[in-house]
C-alpha cells in the first residue's frame, strides 16, 4: 500500500497596509467635474445651477477622500 504524503501547511502571509497616495490636482478636478456632470444630468441640464453642482460635487469628493483615508 502507498503511504499518504503529509498535507502541505498553508502559508499565511502578513498583509501590510498599502501606502495611501494623495490624488493629484488633475485627478481631483476630473473626479469633481464628473460628479458635477452627473448632478447636472439628474436635473435635466437646466442652466443656472452649474456653480451649485460644482460645489456640491467638490464637497462630495473631498468628503469621500477624508472618510476613505480614515479622517473624519
Amino acid at each position: 500500500m502507498r503511504e499518504k504524503a503529509p498535507k502541505a501547511q498553508a502559508r499565511v502571509r502578513e498583509v501590510q497596509p498599502q501606502e495611501v497616495r494623495k490624488p493629484s490636482q488633475t485627478d481631483l478636478q476630473r473626479w469633481i467635474a464628473e460628479a458635477a456632470y452627473y448632478r447636472a444630468q439628474s436635473r435635466g441640464f437646466e442652466p443656472g445651477s452649474e456653480a451649485q453642482d460644482w460645489l456640491a460635487a467638490e464637497t462630495e469628493i473631498l468628503t469621500r477622500l477624508r472618510v476613505g483615508n480614515g479622517a473624519s
